[in-house]
């Protein structure tokens, strides 16, 4: 995905969805924002996919 910013391109990912099945509601789940300190996100995928049970994660 694609978001716009004072003229620039960001470019992030969404891992999990952001709410949650508790019993017959829906609950919204905490989003986590990771920082990596540039370059490419990819080699952090299969750590970052564990943790989407309990929070949306938006990876850079």
């Amino acid at each position: 995905m694609f978001a716009k910013n004072n003229g620039i391109d960001l470019f992030f990912d969404v891992v999990g969805s952001g709410l949650s099945v508790r019993e017959k509601s829906l609950e919204s789940k905490p989003v986590l924002f990771v920082h990596h300190g540039g370059g490419d996100h990819s080699h952090f995928r299969p750590w970052l996919d564990g943790p989407q049970d309990t929070a949306q994660i938006i990876p850079p």
